[in-house]
């Protein structure tokens, strides 16, 4: 069984558009490295026409038009992992709550109260794709080799992610001859995740006081089901520092990920009522333990990995601890639309940014803008909670029922997504409308629209992103019932008070859930 990875945590990313390479390139590197557990010849670097020389490492490197990515952005809670079951094979689909965001993206990790001395800032080419090189500076990002080893064990296969607090690879563990995915984070960030992950597969949930209790054990079990298991953890030190580290099982690719591989970016029906259902069912895990919230035939099948020299802007050499080559993101799952109800599961992953509100007090989300909880904004000095989650888990069901996001706009800002928010939902409370100081540049002071813009409700959104858009590509689209229901559950989710929200229990005890969601989840176990 696969899975998909979802993250709970904050933060879109764009997908860029990766260039696969013929099987017969693949064939021809196999034997001369891959049986030896080397990477690919370092020449090998992506492009598509044109090259120059990097004078920093001496490797002609391409030069590549930019794509423009079809992949869809995201709001994110959790990341999905299909589940394959297999030494040769991958996990579940992965997606984050706080941001529906790209696999290869890993959630921030708040920064430890110990700084590092002021470095001067060195400028690096742009590489499409890859983490920001920068990074890679005492106190940052660890570097390392496809075909090196971590902790005497863990021999590196490819590149599973990557963000601004951590890389994520795919590595073979050598003691127990399985693909793992290791996560390595910056020196200095704060090695919390793991300890997340043990407290969670360790220690029984407590069930919402207005649910059956049997019943609400079980469910948060289910729940238990999409958390990947702590595999192993340890540190690695090098130039930069020494860097946390954290073993788990891998996914197979993210829910972003799969509708950007799918023209119209959908999922079927089917599909998306079990992954909306398992996301909750994770959420709500998560909840009752009173926390908030990626060898040889590997290549043959998916082509090695891909690498473009690093060069600095002034041309002078790379210093220590700085990766000569960028690695590509490789790529194992299948587009939206190929994903059949059996493949359809999914993993809560990135635990960077959960946090327990009875023990630490959070003002500011880290979430996208477009899932960004509005209280984030007009109520800075209020205490994020549960609720906030309530709000950006309604935006990843969304997502995942949807072609985008609710609240998705060209340019992103925060007064750009207000406006998407009362275009939808309605006028915010006078209070915040007050406070709201870009008001003018979209409406009247009585709320009308200005300059003839045309509004589109909530409902408007989902017979357009959900229904149209399904019935042109030939899909099936939701019942008039199952709207209503779909919608009703959607609007209290995105009550603009966070008090007038449900609880995570109080969602999946929703009609919407209890018909279509909860049943689409159990047939395809």
């Amino acid at each position: 069984m696969r899975r998909y990875p979802i993250h709970l945590h904050a933060g879109v990313s764009s997908v860029a558009v990766c260039r696969t390479r013929d099987s017969s390139d693949v064939s021809s590197e196999r034997g001369n490295h891959l049986a030896h557990d080397l990477p690919p010849t370092s020449d090998r670097l992506r492009g598509l026409s044109g090259s120059r020389r990097c004078p920093a490492t001496k490797v002609m490197r391409p030069l590549r038009p930019f794509l423009l990515s079809p992949h869809i952005r995201l709001p994110s809670l959790i990341s999905p992992h299909l589940r394959r079951g297999t030494t040769q094979s991958l996990p579940r689909f992965s997606h984050r709550l706080y941001s529906l965001s790209h696999p290869r993206r890993s959630s921030p990790n708040p920064m430890s109260s110990t700084s590092t001395l002021a470095e001067p800032e060195i400028e690096y080419e742009h590489i499409e794709g890859a983490e920001t090189i920068a990074s890679y500076k005492r106190g940052g990002l660890h570097a390392v080799e496809i075909g090196g080893q971590l902790n005497s064990r863990y021999r590196i296969v490819h590149k599973l992610g990557f963000g601004t607090y951590s890389t994520t690879w795919l590595a073979r563990d050598t003691s127990h001859d399985r693909l793992v995915a290791v996560k390595i984070a910056r020196a200095d960030s704060v090695p919390r995740e793991a300890s997340i992950l043990r407290s969670l597969t360790r220690t029984q949930p407590t069930p919402d006081d207005n649910m059956d209790r049997n019943e609400s054990i079980g469910e948060m079990r289910l729940g238990m089901m999409m958390v990947p298991p702590l595999l192993d953890e340890f540190m690695v030190t090098g130039p930069n520092g020494t860097h946390p580290c954290y073993v788990t099982e891998p996914a197979s690719s993210s829910l972003a990920w799969a509708k950007g591989g799918a023209v119209g970016g959908l999922f079927h029906l089917d599909v998306a009522r079990s992954l909306a259902a398992q996301l909750t069912l994770a959420v709500a895990f998560v909840h009752a333990h009173g926390l908030v919230h990626g060898d040889e035939q590997l290549y043959h099948r998916y082509n090695p990995p891909e690498y473009e020299a690093v060069c600095r802007l002034d041309g002078k050499p790379l210093p220590p601890g700085v990766p000569a080559h960028a690695v590509s993101t490789i790529w194992l799952g299948k587009s939206s639309t190929d994903i059949t109800l059996p493949e359809a599961h999914i993993y809560l992953t990135d635990f960077g940014e959960a946090y327990s509100p009875s023990q630490v007090d959070r003002y500011e989300s880290h979430a996208p803008t477009v899932s960004r909880p509005p209280e984030a904004r007009f109520e800075p000095t209020t205490t994020l909670s549960f609720s906030s989650d309530i709000w950006t888990l309604a935006c990843s069901l969304w997502g995942i029922i949807a072609w985008r996001s609710p609240f998705d706009n060209f340019f992103g800002s925060q007064d750009d997504t207000t406006c998407e928010q009362v275009d939808a939902l309605g006028p915010l409370p006078p209070v915040w409308w007050q406070k709201w100081e870009a008001r003018g540049d979209f409406f009247t002071e009585d709320g009308t629209p200005s300059d003839g813009r045309v509004v589109t409700t909530l409902e408007g959104r989902f017979d357009r992103s959900v229904q149209q858009y399904r019935l042109e590509a030939g899909m099936n689209t939701a019942s008039d019932e199952e709207r209503d229901a779909i919608l009703a559950l959607l609007r209290s989710m995105l009550s603009y008070k966070p008090a007038d929200r449900p609880t995570v229990e109080q969602v999946l005890k929703s009609d919407w859930m209890q018909k279509w969601a909860l049943p689409e989840y159990h047939r395809s176990r």
